[in-house]
């Protein structure tokens, strides 16, 4: 590659988190937030050392919104239980375009993720944690469920010949949002 950059790489991160005792019949309970977004741009020629080839640039920002929480209750001398679920939503903008560095020209290009891309992850968990002989031997069991959905429309992508650059793509079959993929 005559061009191989990774430019303005940034991450922006916050989070928030509640606490309380004596939730209900629970012991503890705790809710928190967060935001996390990263962007990027990738600018690469190739064309097999060729200064003419094409330079492609590929912005990329991922958003994701989450929130988790859990319950807690100690049933009996060194017995906890947790219960607890995430949710996290993750959008993608990614437009991306390839400059042709003879004709001085650019044209609209598929990113690496599709413009507008979005994932959504949700989960739920139980744990139990029983320490039978203190500080010697504890018995820890778990189960987690998670459910995921990716959603892509064509709707999203810009037309190059009169068609988009990707199709409506979705996972599962049938998002959260409702709509069928």
């Amino acid at each position: 590659n005559l061009i191989a950059e990774l430019r303005n790489l940034m991450n922006d991160f916050f989070y928030g988190r509640y606490l309380k005792k004596g939730a209900g019949v629970f012991d503890n309970a705790s809710i928190t937030f967060s935001y996390n977004a990263q962007r990027e741009e990738r600018v690469n020629q190739g064309g097999q050392g060729n200064p003419n080839g094409d330079i492609t640039h590929q912005y990329e920002r991922t958003q994701v919104f989450g929130v988790s929480g859990f319950l807690d209750k100690q049933l009996g001398h060194g017995n906890t239980l947790l219960v607890g679920s995430d949710f996290y939503r993750e959008t993608v903008r990614a437009p991306a375009f390839t400059v042709n560095p003879v004709a001085r020209t650019s044209t609209l290009s598929r990113p690496r993720v599709p413009d507008g891309a979005r994932y959504i992850n949700f989960g739920a968990y139980v744990q139990d944690v029983y320490e039978a002989i203190p500080n010697k031997l504890r018995f820890s069991g778990a189960l987690r469920l998670n459910a995921v959905s990716y959603l892509s429309l064509a709707a999203n992508s810009p037309l190059v010949g009169g068609n988009p650059l990707w199709p409506n793509d979705s996972l599962p079959a049938h998002d959260f949002s409702g709509r069928v993929g």
